[in-house]
């Protein structure tokens, strides 16, 4: 029988095994399938800054100094694999500190599966809610090591004298721990007492002394040091503040399960001293089975695919990668279809064929084109994006600023950096020093910055100039969009630029979508002459053929030039329709699902209501 009480036991060495596992785990489940949704939003989310100005407003919050180290580590996100693995390292040492601390009074190694559990969780709380950040890991991280700090003063002084000594420096590890991590000091406080409780001696007056300091320190800071309300002033940082209560059940969990397990592990050192295992690679096995089964069924669980094309699909119009958010929206068969239109019509009118493939694409009606507005950090940039790649400059710096001001924590680096392209293309040299001044003191974008200071001096020199990559502006003065009726802001702009393609294309398209044919025939006669087309775009050619068939109007296939391959499909769609041995619904939506004919009549655009309940990002 082997003692695995021996320090360089096989368990030991194991447990390092088991962390790299995880580590390699969670970084490569992250990078996979959260690299967009998790990764990515935490870092464009947040902007870290080295002013003094920044650092000021951080430490003027219960806990400033956590949130401000956890927004430093999270700007390394801007590197998706660099974040994945910086997330699964961090994560990891919340089950390191827990080893060592418990590591004092058992066999550590051989339940090291239950001091995995916090991590997990804390892995699983970042996949399954937006409202998670870094400064939470962070403040529990502070906070187990200055609990280790703590061990080892009261081993090393607890039986010497005078004992006052060993109690403020428990006073103060508990000051520190609060004006660092915040409410977090309440696990270190729990610890202690636990510690205390089953030490030979308690001693009862160190434990009423840190009380009465946990009890009336936040009162006083509260008082005299933060700007914040008293609930944060007590609980910043844990799962029980204003910001996070009830949201983020799988964090609550974590949190709550550090000082209990510390608990269950020093009952069980107590109760089962000098464990021995005969069999010590059948309990590895085990124990490695209930590490990683939970770990990889939590994650399968949590995750949400749609969501996660969601986000690449808004990194990737982003980046004008228009080729792979239409191969997205070509394959893409999920609920959150809306988004998905959008971000896929987005990019099939800045390849220029819009009008020509809406309906090769599936299409959820109107909101599919425009977005319906709500007061959101992902809509106003998800708004903004489409006014930008329209050239409506102005419209997209609003939605840019909302987006800014709505961000979750902090002004957001996508949309400071949306910002500062908007101010260029409009040559606002004052706003342009705002945000290019916060983007300098970003150690991440410091050379893109620079960039775009070279950029701006180039634009400033060059009224005709149109940095690469940007769009051309358009010139609509003073023009006011109303978010609730897109088409009258597209109105407005036709007027202003009678032969745009884009937004002819995208206000007539709105009236296609919501089989609004009367409108669709209006826009037609005042608008299109203007167009110049080469040939009239094939799903505007089967909506004319449907107004005509209606109207009985054949002139109008005359006067609009229907081509016969049009007037062909139109022909068979009615005589199969009309078919003594009609199609199938699938053989039918196969041969003419990528019409107009099949649109109009099969398919029903979706309620705003529908999509709010169906979406998980909006």
């Amino acid at each position: 029988m082997e003692e695995l009480t021996n320090k360089y036991s096989i368990f030991e060495r194991v447990t390092g095994i088991f962390i790299a596992v995880f580590i390699l785990l969670t970084a490569g489940w992250m990078y996979f399938y959260n690299r967009y949704y998790v990764i990515g939003f935490l870092e464009e989310g947040q902007l870290f800054r080295t002013d003094s100005y920044y650092f000021q407003n951080y430490m003027a919050q219960p806990g400033g100094l956590t949130r401000y180290i956890g927004t430093f580590l999270t700007q390394f996100f801007h590197w998706h694999w660099v974040g994945a693995l910086l997330f699964a390292a961090i994560v990891a040492k919340i089950f390191y500190l827990q080893y060592r601390i418990y590591r004092r009074h058992g066999d550590a190694g051989v339940y090291a599966f239950l001091f995995f559990a916090p991590a997990i969780l804390l892995a699983l709380a970042a996949m399954d809610n937006l409202s998670f950040r870094m400064w939470h890991i962070v403040g529990l991280i502070i906070t187990l090591l200055l609990f280790w700090i703590y061990q080892a003063l009261n081993q090393k002084y607890r039986d010497k004298q005078p004992q006052w000594i060993l109690a403020t420096a428990i006073v103060a590890l508990f000051i520190l721990t609060f004006f660092i991590a915040g409410g977090n000091s309440l696990i270190f406080l729990l610890l202690v007492v636990i510690e205390e409780c089953f030490n030979p001696k308690p001693s009862f007056a160190r434990m009423a002394g840190l009380l009465v300091t946990a009890a009336l320190l936040p009162y006083f800071a509260w008082q005299y040091v933060y700007i914040s309300p008293l609930t944060t002033a007590f609980f910043s940082l844990t799962p029980f503040s204003e910001f996070l209560f009830g949201q983020n059940k799988l964090y609550t969990i974590a949190w709550v399960s550090i000082p209990v397990l510390y608990l269950a592990g020093r009952f069980s050192a107590q109760q089962f001293k000098g464990v021995r295992l005969k069999k010590a690679g059948l309990w590895i096995v085990f124990s490695f089975v209930l590490v990683f089964a939970p770990c990889i069924w939590g994650m399968k669980t949590v995750s949400v695919p749609e969501s996660e094309l969601i986000m690449q699909m808004a990194y990737e119009v982003e980046q004008g990668n228009w080729n792979k958010v239409i191969a997205i929206g070509k394959t893409h068969q999920g609920n959150n279809a809306v988004p998905i239109s959008f971000f896929t019509n987005i990019a099939l009118s800045e390849k220029g064929v819009l009008a020509d493939s809406l309906f090769y694409y599936r299409q959820t009606g109107t909101y599919g084109l425009f977005i319906a507005w709500k007061t959101h950090y992902t809509t106003s940039l998800y708004i903004g994006e489409q006014y930008y790649r329209l050239g409506i400059i102005q419209e997209a710096e609003h939605c840019a600023f909302e987006a800014m001001v709505t961000s979750p924590t902090e002004y957001g680096s996508k949309a400071v950096r949306r910002l500062v392209e908007t101010s260029i293309l409009l040559r606002d040299t004052l706003r342009f020093e705002r945000y290019i001044r916060m983007m300098e003191h970003s150690p991440i974008y410091h050379s893109w910055a620079k960039q775009q200071r070279a950029v701006m001096r180039q634009c400033l020199s060059d009224s005709t100039f149109v940095p690469a990559g940007m769009p051309q502006p358009i010139r609509m003065g003073d023009i006011s969009v109303d978010h609730g009726a897109p088409p009258t802001t597209f109105r407005t702009a036709l007027k202003n630029l009678p032969d745009n393609h884009k937004i002819f294309e995208y206000l007539i398209e709105f009236y296609m979508l919501h089989q609004d044919l009367i409108g669709f025939k209006h826009l037609m006669d005042v608008y299109y002459p203007a167009m110049h087309y080469d040939r009239m775009p094939a799903s505007m050619e089967q909506a004319m053929m449907i107004y005509a068939a209606a109207t009985k109007d054949n002139a109008i296939v005359e006067d609009y030039k229907i081509s016969q391959a049009t007037i062909d499909l139109f022909q068979q769609y009615n005589a199969d329709l009309q078919a003594k041995m009609p199609l199938t619904a699938a053989m039918f939506k196969k041969k003419y699902g990528h019409s107009y004919f099949y649109y109009y009549l099969n398919v029903s655009p979706m309620r705003l209501d529908e999509i709010y309940n169906k979406l998980s990002v909006y």
